[in-house]
């Protein structure tokens, strides 16, 4: 299994559902090295290659206790 890595969102605020949901803050990458984000209603969704978000300049690599922060 990979590494698990932690991310903040950096990018244009944006939801997890479309025009609802919860505002996107942070994210940890799953087994498949995607970026994810939790919904309460749905647990963990997968959102975007992590490689890919930090490429794009949406999502800033952290450590885990900064992402521990976000989520509190």
């Amino acid at each position: 299994m990979k590494k698990q890595r932690f991310f903040k969102y950096v990018g244009e605020p944006t939801l997890t559902r479309g025009d609802y949901g919860i505002g996107v803050r942070g994210g940890h990458t799953n087994e498949y090295g995607m970026i994810c984000v939790f919904d309460p209603d749905y647990g963990d969704r997968q959102w975007i290659d992590a490689d890919a978000g930090v490429e794009c300049g949406d999502w800033k690599e952290i450590s885990e206790a900064e992402w521990a922060n976000l989520t509190r």
